[in-house]
């Protein structure tokens, strides 16, 4: 923040502003406290930088709506998306661009170097998980929404070229998005230490690879658990709209909606929930109410994983032997999964159905490594090219 320091001398007091760019000290001297108060306002808003408040001076006079007024416009103009897509893009708005120096700007008056600036300021945000900052990934679709933003732009006549193109964004530098995969052992001593409630939940996550999101609006009638193979029929997920409320929408992709055959076991297990669901949902909380991502993990995920920690930490007290377990994300269960029937001899095409992928593109890119007989096929190709 920058700071003001009143000066009394013999003939007139001035007021001397001063802050910090870019780790140098600066100041500036003002003949009232009004002029300072005005412009260290600006240096608190503009990132402590004399240019970019200088130029949200000069911008002040440039008519046409701001960048947050944009984003709203395009969003309006959006065709063919959902509630729950519509709310995504308002809530990037509120997280990412109202309150910023780019989100305060004038349409017409943002330059390439502001496009540069917020991105950087966006690469200092955390991320979801503590002590990491935000993923690659992440501002990639921020940033893609602001590019088709200010095409937007171009189209309604608020400005001429685009001030995103040939920005070159971070890459992932972190393993994708850090998929975690189980073995069966860890797997086993994590359903031990689950809640008894919700033990059959998570199993049917790890047996069938079904997003968190589509298992939990599962109704009894979604299941043929007597059919020569058992399947459950994914045609629906739990949503959240424009306000963040909950409703039960269409499936991810098209190819989201698929049949699912069930191992015979897994079948079984569910056979009592789904008998006993009625009309209603199969999978709830203890109380009967749906299952959300917050309140399972809270509920259910977490205390399992303190449990196993706790018994970890008891173990290398008293000098027992414990082989401890890396912590997973429910979305693991679905990793796990695909991992485990690649192990089985399942190929990339029908994990791809399996788990609803837009494009066997998205599995291969994701699980091919995993693949033994590529590797194998791989070795083997390289030694014959590669023979002397």
């Amino acid at each position: 923040m920058a700071s003001i320091v009143e000066k009394r001398g013999k003939k007139a007091t001035t007021y001397m502003l001063r802050w910090r760019e870019n780790g140098v000290q600066e100041n500036a001297t003002f003949p009232t406290r009004e002029t300072a108060e005005v412009w260290k306002a600006l240096l608190d808003a503009n990132g402590q930088s004399m240019a970019a408040a200088q130029r949200a001076v000069d911008n002040a006079n440039i008519s046409g709506p701001t960048v947050v007024q944009l984003l709203h416009k395009h969003v309006d103009l959006l065709t063919g998306v959902g509630g729950d897509q519509l709310g995504r893009y308002k809530r990037a708005i509120n997280h990412h661009f109202v309150g910023t120096p780019l989100g305060r700007m004038p349409v017409a008056a943002v330059a390439h170097e502001d496009v540069i600036l917020w991105v950087k300021g966006m690469q200092a945000k955390p991320g979801r998980v503590n002590g990491t900052t935000m993923r690659a990934k992440t501002l990639a679709n921020h940033h893609g929404f602001l590019s088709a933003a200010f095409t937007t732009a171009e189209l309604l006549g608020y400005r001429k070229g685009n001030p995103c193109k040939g920005i070159k964004l971070p890459k992932e530098v972190s393993g994708g998005d850090q998929m975690r995969f189980m073995t069966k052992e860890e797997f086993r001593a994590l359903d031990e230490a689950l809640d008894p409630h919700f033990r059959p939940f998570f199993n049917f996550l790890v047996d069938t690879g079904l997003r968190f999101g589509e298992a939990t609006a599962l109704l009894a009638e979604d299941f043929e658990i007597d059919a020569p193979v058992p399947v459950v029929r994914v045609n629906k997920a739990w949503k959240e709209d424009e306000s963040g409320a909950y409703y039960v929408g269409t499936p991810k992709t098209k190819r989201s909606w698929r049949s699912v055959p069930l191992a015979p076991s897994t079948a079984e297990a569910v056979r009592p929930l789904v008998e006993a669901a009625g009309h209603g949902l199969v999978f709830t909380l203890k109380r009967g109410g749906p299952m959300r991502s917050g309140a399972t993990y809270n509920r259910a995920w977490e205390p399992a994983w303190k449990k196993l920690e706790e018994a970890a930490d008891e173990a290398k007290r008293t000098g027992e032997p414990f082989t401890p377990i890396r912590r997973a994300r429910i979305h693991d269960l679905r990793h796990t999964h695909a991992s485990w029937m690649i192990e089985g001899g399942m190929d990339l095409f029908q994990l791809s159905y399996r788990l609803g992928h837009q494009s066997t593109l998205t599995t291969d890119g994701r699980y091919a490594h995993l693949m033994p007989s590529s590797r194998q096929s791989g070795a083997a190709i390289a030694a014959a090219a590669l023979a002397r």
